[in-house]
């Protein structure tokens, strides 16, 4: 059945991946996996079905440059350099993702992650983009099951899509109010325990709703199990430095001017 490996709200809302279970082995290096059919664009590039009923983040541009996924994906030094150049690129614009509402960061992420794709392609063998693009459905996990290209190639009905909506949420609202206990001093090992077993709830609930040949598939698609635990090592380029109002006491200063140097950065609001 559909490994559970949450990820919800990226910090950006995409940087901090929230990974509560963990699963399975590497790729081999220099291996072919799964069947063709996955290496598809995911399906928040697609214009969402009318059936989705809530918004699955697509994380391809955080997995892309975390450290363990390029380990999975035996990325050479030249490769890894050029991701690099690649995921710097493209930050600022995240950046200014960040404050949309859910459905708007969605579909401007939507839109970087069609853009970007084909570049980081170029960069990628066939088989290491179709093992990207299982990675991602492993991280959504049973999210994965809302997104358009899943749920077409499962052949999900709309009751099926209703109920899965219904254990995704559920899960979610069980798992916030588990967080919530942190703050008031629970301790982690049972927290820990008690978010496990949500998971595994959910994942036996899923299973319930899906008929056999439609887990098959999705296992399929997904590929080989993912170890979600080792991820999280991300790095992102700071957005440069902008006032709309100009500087006060110093020449303007750019991220190039500051390069090499401990800088302290002072927040101050007015209002």
């Amino acid at each position: 059945m559909i490994p559970v490996s949450w990820f919800s709200r990226l910090l950006l809302p995409l940087v901090a991946v929230v990974l509560l279970a963990t699963t399975g082995s590497l790729l081999r290096c220099g291996a072919a996996t799964a069947e063709e059919s996955a290496n598809r664009p995911d399906a928040s590039e697609k214009k969402a079905s009318a059936t989705s009923l809530s918004v699955v983040t697509n994380p391809y541009l955080v997995l892309i440059r975390d450290p363990f996924v390029q380990q999975s994906l035996c990325l050479t030094d030249k490769q890894t350099h050029a991701v690099r150049q690649l995921t710097d690129a493209v930050d600022s614009r995240l950046w200014k993702i960040r404050p949309l509402e859910p459905a708007e960061n969605a579909a401007a992420l939507a839109r970087l992650i069609s853009e970007t794709r084909p570049e980081v392609n170029k960069i990628l063998s066939p088989e290491q983009q179709q093992r990207l693009n299982q990675i991602v459905i492993r991280v959504q996990g049973i999210e994965s099951l809302l997104t358009a290209d899943i749920h077409h190639a499962l052949q999900l009905t709309d009751a099926q899509l209703q109920q899965i909506a219904k254990v995704i949420e559920t899960a979610k609202k069980s798992r916030s109010e588990r967080q919530a206990k942190k703050s008031k001093g629970e301790p982690g090992n049972r927290l820990q325990a008690e978010l496990q077993a949500i998971e595994k709830q959910a994942d036996q609930n899923i299973a319930a709703i899906l008929e056999e040949s439609q887990q098959q598939k999705w296992n399929s698609l997904a590929g080989e199990s993912f170890n979600t635990a080792n991820l999280g090592d991300i790095k992102f380029r700071a957005p440069r430095l902008h006032s709309a109002h100009g500087w006060l006491n110093t020449p303007a200063l750019t991220m190039q001017d500051l390069h090499g140097k401990v800088i302290v950065l002072h927040f101050m609001t007015y209002g």
